[in-house]
């Protein structure tokens, strides 16, 4: 036992759809018979670090400075997470997916002397992506 346990565990890759925690806990699972020792969480975070399939987290990995394997997992994980939970920009789509409708901000000086400050009003306004249009909602 060893080297069979040393190949498989060195030659892990995260799989397509495996979460980052998931890859973490079977890189652990195949480390088990390895024999690494005092050597076993730099060998896991090499493994993390080189075997992730998300460039951007391999990316983050490869620049932060004494990265540690928890550090290394709490990052892919935390990226990982804030990834899936932030919405690409899209406009809201109409009957035509090439429109949407966003919000022009606009500035309207007012003449109350209580005001105390600058009212800032939310246009809609129709976007045409397709032919570069904008055309205002309200009329």
């Amino acid at each position: 036992m060893g080297i069979a346990e040393s190949f498989h565990f060195g030659s892990r890759y995260q799989k397509q759809d495996e979460s980052s925690s998931d890859f973490i806990v079977a890189l652990k699972k195949l480390s088990i018979y390895c024999n690494y020792g005092k050597f076993l969480n730099r060998a896991l975070r090499d493994r993390v670090v080189c075997r992730l399939n998300n460039p951007k987290i391999h990316n983050k990995l490869l620049n932060t400075e004494d990265l540690s394997f928890e550090k290394a997992c709490q990052i892919a994980k935390s990226m990982e997470i804030a990834e899936k939970n932030t919405p690409e920009f899209r406009p809201v789509s109409t009957s035509d997916d090439s429109q949407g409708i966003v919000n022009k901000l606009e500035t309207v000086n007012t003449k109350d002397p209580h005001a105390t400050g600058v009212v800032v009003s939310m246009l809609p306004l129709r976007v045409n992506l397709s032919q570069q249009s904008v055309t205002n909602v309200t009329k």
